[in-house]
C-alpha cells in the first residue's frame, strides 16, 4: 500500500528523526568519546574573508545559505529533486493533477510567475537581525524591472517606494521588493530590503564574523550554508544543541559523486565525542522506523544508513555521498516537508505548533521553578502541559486543570514545587483534539 504523505504524517517522519538522532545526544554531560577522529572538512584551508556572494548580506546575520540555481537546475540532482518533491505531493493528494515531471514543473512555474525561472541564476538567502527571525533573499536574474514589476502587479496592489534612489515594491502586508540593478533584487521585510540597499551602497557593514567563518568553511558546490546556534535552540530542544557553536554544510560534486555535507562545530573535542555517539545511535534507532513505512521517497529513507558520522577535533560531520538519483531523493524530502509545512501543499491542514518564548526561574532555596509566558500566541491552558521530572519524581502538569491558567499569555506563569536541582522541565504543547504535539522550552536543573 502506498504511503500519504499528508502534513501529520510528515510531521512524525521529521520530529522522530530529529528526536532519533538527537535521542543519544540526551546524556552529552558523560558517557565515553568514541568519536572517529578521521579528518572529514571537505572545504580544505579556507580564508575567512567573506566570500563575495555575502556582500549583499547585512552585518547581524545570524544564518546565510547560497544557491547556484542554474548550476542546480541543469544538474540530474535537480531534476531528480524536483521529480521526487512532486512524486510526493502526487501521494499525499489523490486529486493532484499538476506537473508530474521536471520540465512540466518548470513550465508550471513560467506560466504562474510569468517568468522563465531558468532566468533566476542565483540566490542568496538570510536571517538577521533586523528581520525579526525571517529570511529574506537577494536574487540574480536575467529579468528586467518592468517584467518583475508587471508580474508584482498581476498578484495584488503594491505601491512603488523609493529608498536611496532604489525602488522599492511593497504589498499592503509590508513583503517589499528592492530593485538592486543588474538583474538583481533582493524580496522581505521593508526594513530588510533597505538595510541590504544600504550595504550595497556602501552606507551599512556587510556580514562578518562567526557566520561568515562557518560559511567560508563550508564544502563549495550549488548549495552551501552556515549558521550560528542561537541560545533558543538550545534552551527550546534536547540539550544536544548546547554543545554546538556553529552549523556548516552544503552539497558538492566529483567526479559523478554528489557529496551532502553537515558539519557542526562544537565546544571542544570532548563534547564532539558524545556528540557523535548519540548521533549514531540516533540513526540506528530511526533506520528500523522507516523500515516499517513504504511510499515514494522510500529510497531515500532507506538510504539515511548510508549516512557517515565522522569526527575531527572539535567537529563533528554527517556525510552522505551518493550518485545523482539518490542524492536528489534525499534533496526531495527537504522539499516535500518544505512545501507541506510552508506553501501548504497536504492534503489537510491542521495548525502548527503556537509560537511563544518561556522563561524559568529555578530557586533553589524554596525548591521551586516559576515559568513564565514572555511573549508570542497565546494558548489555551487545557493545551499546556509542564512535563518531565522535579529531581523528586515524575511530573505531568496540565496548565488550567493544576495551575487554575485556563488562558496563557504574556505575563501568566506557574510554579512548580519540590523540585531539587536535578529536575528537567518541558513545557508541552498537546491539544487533545489533535495527533500532534510540541516541545515548546526546556530548561534542566544544575545538578543534571
Amino acid at each position: 500500500m502506498a504511503r500519504s504523505y499528508t502534513r501529520r504524517r510528515l510531521l512524525r517522519i521529521t520530529s522522530a528523526g530529529a528526536v532519533g538522532c538527537l535521542a543519544g545526544c540526551n546524556g552529552l554531560d558523560g558517557g565515553d568519546d568514541s568519536g572517529d577522529t578521521t579528518p572529514t572538512t571537505t572545504a580544505g584551508e579556507r580564508s575567512a574573508e567573506r566570500p563575495s556572494e555575502l556582500n549583499v548580506v547585512p552585518e547581524g546575520a545570524t544564518m546565510v545559505a547560497h544557491v547556484d540555481v542554474t548550476a542546480l537546475l541543469d544538474s540530474p540532482v535537480g531534476e531528480s529533486a524536483i521529480e521526487g518533491a512532486l512524486s510526493s505531493v502526487a501521494a499525499q493528494r489523490p486529486t493532484y493533477d499538476g506537473p508530474e515531471s521536471y520540465e512540466e514543473a518548470l513550465d508550471a512555474v513560467e506560466t504562474g510567475w510569468e517568468l522563465d525561472p531558468r532566468g533566476v541564476s542565483s540566490v542568496t538567502a538570510f536571517v538577521g537581525d533586523r528581520t525579526g527571525g525571517e529570511i529574506a533573499f537577494v536574487a540574480e536574474t536575467n529579468y528586467d524591472e518592468s517584467e518583475v514589476v508587471e508580474m508584482l502587479e498581476t498578484r495584488g496592489t503594491v505601491s512603488e517606494e523609493t529608498y536611496e534612489d532604489v525602488a522599492v515594491h511593497v504589498d499592503p502586508t509590508d513583503s517589499a521588493l528592492g530593485v538592486l540593478g543588474d538583474g538583481r533584487y533582493v524580496v522581505g521585510r521593508t526594513d530588510t530590503v533597505e538595510s541590504v540597499v544600504d550595504v550595497t551602497n556602501g552606507n551599512e557593514d556587510a556580514v562578518s564574523g562567526v557566520v561568515v567563518t562557518a560559511y567560508g568553511h563550508a564544502p563549495s558546490g550549488p548549495i552551501r550554508f552556515g549558521t550560528v546556534v542561537p541560545d533558543a535552540w538550545g534552551q527550546q530542544s534536547t540539550n544536544a544543541l548546547t554543545v554546538v557553536e556553529t552549523i556548516r554544510g552544503g552539497m558538492s560534486t566529483e567526479e559523478g559523486q554528489h557529496r551532502l555535507v553537515v558539519e557542526m562545530e562544537t565546544t571542544d573535542a570532548d563534547a564532539a565525542g558524545r556528540l557523535t555517539t548519540g548521533l549514531e545511535d540516533g540513526l540506528a534507532e530511526f533506520q528500523p522506523r522507516m523500515e516499517r513505512e513504504s511510499g515514494p521517497l522510500d529510497d531515500a529513507f532507506s538510504r539515511l544508513d548510508d549516512i557517515a558520522v565522522r569526527r575531527d577535533g572539535s567537529t563533528v560531520s554527517m556525510m552522505h555521498t551518493a550518485g545523482a538519483e539518490v542524492t536528489g531523493d534525499l534533496i526531495a524530502v527537504v522539499v516535500a516537508v518544505v512545501g507541506t509545512f510552508v506553501l501548504g501543499l497536504g492534503e489537510t491542514q491542521e495548525a502548527t505548533h503556537p509560537r511563544a518564548s518561556f522563561e524559568f526561574d529555578y530557586d533553589a532555596d524554596a525548591g521551586t521553578v516559576t515559568i513564565t509566558h514572555q511573549g508570542g500566541d497565546t494558548i489555551d491552558g487545557s493545551n499546556l502541559y509542564v512535563r518531565g521530572t522535579t529531581g523528586n519524581g515524575a511530573i505531568d502538569a496540565q496548565w488550567a486543570a493544576d495551575y487554575g491558567v485556563n488562558q496563557v499569555w504574556s505575563g501568566e506563569s506557574v510554579t512548580v514545587a519540590d523540585v531539587s536541582d536535578a529536575f528537567e522541565l518541558r513545557v508541552v504543547w498537546d491539544p487533545s483534539d489533535q495527533d500532534i504535539s510540541a516541545v515548546l522550552a526546556v530548561m534542566v536543573g544544575p545538578g543534571t
